[in-house]
């Protein structure tokens, strides 16, 4: 097997065996091949990782929005409140004004 590699590649054949042997020892129905297909069912792990984390990221934004949207609601609540409360008071000044009983005077009395 040696003697059809180039002279220049030998090193990294034999570096190639070395390695392929090693994981034989591990895995000797599928040596490398093993370790390439555990690397790729990692990776794929990930990727499911990553998708479920960029979901999270996509519904906590959502949520910090609606925050956002809630937090701007309530303040426009509290100013509706404050006009209403403005308004009852003025509702209720001009009928007070319009039921307060007339006070006549008296000529002669004095009122201090």
């Amino acid at each position: 097997m040696v003697k059809n590699i180039t002279p220049d590649k030998r090193l990294e054949f034999i570096r190639s065996l070395e390695f392929e042997a090693e994981y034989r020892s591990v895995d000797p129905i599928n040596g490398y091949k093993g370790l390439v297909n555990q690397n790729v069912e990692q990776i794929e792990e990930y990727k499911k990782s990553i998708k479920l984390l960029i979901e999270q990221a996509k519904h906590l934004r959502s949520i910090e929005h609606h925050r956002e949207k809630i937090a701007a609601a309530e303040e426009k609540i509290r100013q509706l409140e404050n006009i209403v409360v403005t308004q009852f008071q003025k509702i209720g000044e001009i009928y007070d004004d319009e039921n307060k009983p007339e006070v006549k005077e008296v000529a002669g009395e004095d009122h201090a």
